[in-house]
């Protein structure tokens, strides 16, 4: 799984164009999105879209609408992908005792309030029954 997240961006990540990884995301006005240099390399020679064929008029073959959320979600794969790599496994065992230490520390809040609840009822019965 390591190798998948290393090699293997998510498909809608990849200008249909290319298949290469969009650097400047944009979206037509079909509402399919391909990177920058390539739909307007296209669009210089073809009034159509890649995806669906439709013919676009010509005042829409230059309205390239910038896509800055898969721009971020792009850039912050490459970050983490990065990261992953780099930590290989020990991020699945930071992951792990993390999730061990969590489990401990509310089972030790438990049983504390567990151990006070029972002290506060033992010391009532003591009360009542005068002891």
């Amino acid at each position: 799984s390591r190798d998948i997240m290393e090699d293997h961006p998510p498909s809608f990540f990849l200008c249909p164009i290319s298949g290469e990884l969009m650097r400047d995301p944009v979206t037509l006005r079909t509402g399919h999105t391909y990177d920058r240099d390539y739909i307007e390399k296209w669009l210089e020679s073809r009034p159509t879209c890649p995806n669906s064929g439709q013919i676009l008029e010509e005042k829409y073959k230059k309205l390239l609408i910038p896509c800055r959320v898969l721009k971020d979600m792009i850039s912050n794969w490459e970050v983490n992908r990065i990261t992953i790599v780099e930590e290989g496994q020990n991020a699945s065992r930071t992951n792990i005792e993390r999730k061990k230490k969590r489990r401990s520390s509310s089972a030790a809040a438990w049983t504390e309030h567990l151990g006070d609840s029972h002290t506060a009822s033992s010391h009532r019965s003591c009360v009542a029954s005068g002891n």
